[in-house]
């Protein structure tokens, strides 16, 4: 599914060859793997997505104009904050992301888009600080700066995007070196980040930044390794949540028709019907 832009000429740029795909028509394909042709070029990834399907048929057969949609409307997050059962709603409908919905509580995309950082394997650790943080509208200080770029998030590094910020503004790396560190992190390449350690604390100390606030978000940003999500990425599956949300809210019967007829087209249909039926 990776799709290469290239501003030079893709011949003078990467080997290639040609092959074919599927339906036997000739490709004109990279030679490298994917992480080597992101080194050099544009990579991007188009992944399908099944849900859209459903969205799109829902709208169209009920004259829904999606242009028009509110993704802050008071009634979606009414109905996160009260619903039973999470069926159809994209990102929220498998166990984990449910138990987190009902613990955040959810009143605006933003809350979702955290939801969608959170309720991953390792990111789960920071479940009852985040929620404690925004029941009591309290947030540990770390330093002024980086408590303003954590603020959004109640205290904790949920984005690859934070780490990026904090790197540039607090201690002084470029955009260019602070990518560079959002790639590694993106990348899990523990290895990598641990390289970055010298590096930042070096960076501390030229800003007169104290060595204990240095060693908090270098601990942050070894633990962000493990689990940290691109916030670009989680707005974009946020806003997909919540407007499945309003359309099962607001037009029930064509939504779950439309959930029956994905449900065919996996291997397991049986179940997914049977969920569909609770």
């Amino acid at each position: 599914a990776g799709i290469v832009v290239s501003y030079n000429d893709i011949f003078d740029s990467l080997p290639l060859e040609v092959r074919k795909d599927n339906e036997g028509k000739e490709k004109l394909i990279t030679s490298f793997c994917k992480d080597e042709v992101a080194e050099k070029e544009i990579k991007l990834d188009c992944l399908g997505l099944k849900t859209v399907d459903v969205i799109y048929n829902t709208a169209k057969n009920v004259g829904f104009d999606l242009n028009t949609f509110d993704p802050e409307d008071p009634k979606i997050y009414k109905f996160l904050n009260s619903f039973d059962y999470t069926y159809g709603i994209f990102q929220l409908d498998g166990d984990t992301a449910s138990r987190v919905t009902r613990r955040v509580k959810p009143n605006c995309l933003s809350d979702v888009s955290a939801i969608s950082a959170i309720a991953r394997p390792g990111a789960l650790a920071f479940l009852d600080k985040f929620v404690e943080s925004r029941e009591n509208n309290t947030q540990d200080e770390i330093y002024p700066a980086i408590d303003e770029i954590l603020k959004e998030t109640s205290g904790a590094i949920l984005y690859q995007e934070q780490t990026m910020a904090i790197a540039n503004k607090v201690y002084g790396f470029s955009l260019l070196e602070a990518d560079v560190l959002r790639k590694i992190i993106g990348k899990k390449k523990l290895k990598a980040v641990q390289d970055w350690q010298e590096k930042i604390y070096q960076a501390g100390k030229e800003r007169n930044i104290p060595d204990d606030v240095t060693k908090i978000f270098w601990d942050t940003v070894e633990a962000s390794a493990k689990y940290s999500f691109n916030k670009s990425h989680s707005v974009a599956y946020s806003y997909i949540s919540v407007l499945c949300a309003y359309l099962k809210i607001t037009y029930p019967a064509e939504f779950f028709k439309n959930c029956l007829m994905l449900a065919r087209t996996f291997q397991n249909s049986e179940s997914r019907i049977l969920q569909i039926s609770k």
